[in-house]
């Protein structure tokens, strides 16, 4: 009896024309809006300083608490003098001798702000007409025994500052983890400042910063992290940075910034992390990074970034652009000069999570040595401009995964050059997710398999492949419309696990070449679902392969089993369930000890026929063999040796004769059942032969 079942049966309910694409911008380009920083109206003012003096002005919030710990150093050519600004007599400190203060809020004369917190400023002026040449408010007060971060809640916290100092060439307010909450500063007002030596960190962890005035960076060469973690900052003004070489984590984590201006960046070297978490940001600024040589992070988490200006990277010395534009969600082009000789350049992650990216940079990938989720989840790509990826010198295996992964509208790509040898490679994870993906044109050098096309429903054309790897788990899995592949082990030193390795290929016909010297396993799922496959390729030695679970499960058009070696299996559950057209099943050689998992091997194979001898091992121990031959209702031929587990070849089509060969195959037990029920010859059995063995026959 023949049956073909695949034509009636649904092959897929996922489409395969349209996939949606997350975030996409639906607005026009409108230019941001600068949120104006409005002060508190019920602050204490600040005094009139104008270009000239020597003044600093510090505004503290004073709070209702026995004490309001202030502390801060001033260098200068003489001593300086503080008036505190609660009416008490202004003190003289030797430069840079500690000043500090206690505060007392009921001899502070503000009134009690809105936010809870009375007001004082305090005013420091050099001694003797001297000048003043170094601030430091990042100190702790010696008298405050509280040692906790930021010097507990009992410090009082600075609100606002006015600097007017030409002769001011050293700032420290605060960096790292700070000892006084400089994190509460709203508003710096820069006068009149002298050339600073230093000013990377320099407003590190100002959370409440809100507005600043330029100031001269003089000699300056390092702006790393000066604004990092500025969370309210929402614009910058325009710096002279034309000293600055260093621009690493600058404006990191400025969470609500809208606006840089074009900055003279044509000796920055480094800008890794530069505006990274810049959520706010839309429009990136303009800047010379023609001599940059680290891009890490450069960009990575600016949601909202939409427009970027061409980049150009250095011609020599380029190390990294790894995370450079990951997580911009809503940006679509990227140009990028790519002009520079380096070699061994990190790209990994370099545009990731890049959903609405439609015009990817034209690169030179011969030059990167890592382009490990490189395009991750850029899921508006449909073809990328170049035609060749070389990446022939990808260093490792985990430096070339996942680089296409979740491109769901990418349809093409011409030719890829993978690197040879099992010590790098590309491949792994490669294309997961890359649902109109329809082919790829030339693939050469080692490929490596293991889940490289999961889910790529569109699939149809593939060249020879090469694979590297021994490992190839769910390769095609959920390939729906992969017809036919060629696969190229003839070289490989051992075979591979090829556990769900063409599951749910509903379309797949044929396969060739999988002529490896031996399958080390597991083969769980191997072909499961593959509902138009009729006929299995040869396949290589299965004799150390222990796990061949749902290994041909759903092959509705499967008529004929594959021989294999099942010398080691340990579990062939569901091995060839459902296969509704098979017919005939060789015989098979289970392991002469240990345990194996029979379970619903052949179950609902309507059309199966013949079982050829299966030899089962006599010291071998038989797991749930109850379901084995479940719903076979045209088998009428099986042979078994040592089949020592209650089975049931009930409904079937065995004669009499028939019965009675199967009685005679079963050695014997103690206490097993055999269920005959509804066979056209129970009539005319002869069911001593096994009872005569310990067995209970069923359906006599």
């Amino acid at each position: 009896m023949t049956a073909a079942y695949g034509s009636s049966k649904t092959t897929s309910s996922k489409s395969l024309t349209t996939y949606a694409v997350p975030f996409e911008p639906q607005m026009a380009y409108l230019p941001p809006t600068i949120p104006t920083y409005t002060r508190p109206s019920d602050w204490v003012s600040m005094p009139t300083i104008v270009t000239g003096d020597k003044k600093i002005a510090i505004l503290y919030a004073v709070w209702n608490d026995t004490s309001n710990f202030v502390a801060l150093s001033v260098t200068g050519s003489a001593g300086y003098t503080v008036d505190w600004g609660d009416g008490t007599s202004p003190v003289n400190y030797a430069s840079g001798v500690q000043a500090e203060y206690n505060y007392s809020y009921s001899t502070v004369s503000s009134s009690v702000t809105t936010r809870g917190y009375k007001t004082v400023v305090a005013t420091i002026t050099p001694q003797s007409s001297g000048t003043l040449t170094g601030l430091n408010t990042n100190l702790r007060n010696s008298t405050n025994t509280n040692t906790s971060t930021g010097a507990g809640a009992a410090a009082s916290p600075m609100l606002e500052m006015t600097l007017c100092s030409a002769a001011l060439t050293s700032w420290t307010l605060g960096s790292g983890t700070p000892t006084v909450r400089h994190s509460y500063v709203e508003k710096i007002t820069v006068i009149d400042i002298g050339t600073l030596t230093t000013v990377n960190s320099l407003f590190n962890n100002c959370h409440s910063l809100q507005s600043i005035t330029a100031f001269s960076l003089g000699s300056s060469t390092d702006m790393s992290s000066m604004f990092q973690n500025c969370y309210k900052l929402s614009s910058i003004p325009s710096f002279n940075t034309a000293s600055i070489t260093l621009m690493n984590n600058t404006f990191q984590g400025c969470d609500i910034l809208v606006y840089v201006p074009d900055l003279n960046t044509s000796n920055v070297t480094a800008m890794g992390s530069c505006f990274q978490d810049c959520r706010a940001l839309v429009n990136a600024p303009n800047l010379d990074t023609s001599a940059v040589t680290n891009f890490g992070s450069m960009y990575a988490n600016c949601s909202a970034l939409y427009n970027v200006p061409t980049i150009k990277m250095a011609a020599s010395g380029l190390t990294t652009l790894a995370s450079m534009f990951s997580g911009c969600s809503v940006v679509k082009t990227i140009n990028i000069l790519h002009t520079s000789t380096a070699t061994g350049v990190a790209a990994n992650s370099a545009f990731t999570l890049c959903y609405c990216l439609v015009n990817p940079p034209t690169l030179d990938y011969s030059k990167f040595n890592n382009v490990a989720s490189m395009y991750n989840a850029c899921a508006s790509i449909v073809r990328f401009p170049n035609k060749v990826f070389d990446f022939s010198n990808i260093v490792s295996l985990s430096n070339g995964t996942s680089t296409f992964n979740s491109c769901y509208n990418l349809t093409w790509i011409d030719t890829i050059k993978c690197p040879a040898g099992s010590s790098s490679g590309f491949g792994t994870t490669a294309f997961v997710n890359c649902y109109r993906l329809i082919g790829i044109g030339t693939i050469t050098g080692g490929f490596y398999l293991n889940t490289s096309f999961q889910n790529c429903y569109s699939l149809t054309t593939l060249p020879t492949i090469r694979p590297e790897s021994s490992t190839a788990t769910n390769c095609f899995n959920s390939c729906y419309s992969l017809q036919t592949i060629t696969l190229d082990w003839t070289d490989l030193p051992s075979g591979p696990t090829m556990n769900s390795f063409f599951q749910s290929c509903y379309s797949l016909k044929s396969v060739t070449m999988l002529n490896a010297t031996a399958f080390a396993g597991p083969l769980s799922s191997m072909f499961q679902d593959c509902r138009s496959l009729e006929t299995i390729p040869t396949l290589p030695s299965t004799s150390t392969c222990q796990t061949f679970t749902s290994m041909f499960q759903n092959c509705y058009n499967l008529r004929v089993a594959p021989s294999l070696n099942l010398a080691s299996a340990t579990n062939t559950t569901s091995m060839f369930a459902q296969c509704y057209s098979l017919q005939t099943v060789p015989a098979y050689t289970f392991p002469s000890t240990g345990s194996v998992n029979i379970t619903g091997m052949f179950t609902n194979c309507y059309s199966l026929e013949s079982v050829a001898t299966q030899a089962y091992g006599a010291s071998t121990t038989l797991t749930t063999g109850g379901t084995t031959y479940s719903t076979c209702p045209n088998l009428s031929s099986l042979r078994s040796s040592n089949l020592k587990v209650s089975f049931s070849i009930a409904n079937a089509k065995f004669s009499g004769t028939q019965l009675d060969q199967v009685y005679t195959d079963l050695p014997t037990v103690s206490a097993q059942t055999i269920t005959v029920t509804n066979n056209w010859g129970t009539a005319t059995d002869t069911p001593t032969i096994a009872t005569g063995k310990g067995w209970t026959v069923t359906g006599t």
